[in-house]
């Protein structure tokens, strides 16, 4: 048995009760095409904060691109921080053609620097 899930059939592709997108089948939005809410990883040893000794307010445009990790930049093309692992695939999206921009959600210098974002998805 896997670690993660609601632990019901309704997480397995081929339950025919599963609602597509929700609780397993598959889905019917292509991956590429989502919009995506998270928090940034790293935020305290990022270029933006080693340069500014804080982290960019709420309302910040961001642009989602790769360095060696998928990483959130500012408009100058600073690193603000990498987004977690779980969105790896978006090298593949950026590839393929899609550009994300977006915005800084929420910001905090304390206890820990952090930042969340919200972007979309542009095709070129």
């Amino acid at each position: 048995m896997g670690s993660t899930g609601t632990g019901h059939l309704s997480d397995y592709t081929d339950y025919k009760k599963a609602q597509p997108g929700v609780t397993g089948g598959k889905d019917t939005v292509y991956i590429c095409d989502r919009a995506v809410a998270t928090s940034l990883e790293d935020v305290a040893t990022s270029d933006f904060y080693k340069k500014y000794g804080k982290v960019p307010v709420t309302g910040t445009p961001i642009i989602i691109t790769s360095n060696k990790r998928i990483v959130a930049v500012d408009e100058n093309g600073i690193t603000i921080g990498n987004l977690p692992t779980e969105y790896n695939y978006l090298l593949a999206c950026i590839q393929e053609g899609y550009q994300y921009e977006g915005q800084v959600t929420d910001s905090y210098d304390t206890p820990l620097p952090s930042v969340n974002i919200a972007f979309t998805p542009q095709k070129k």
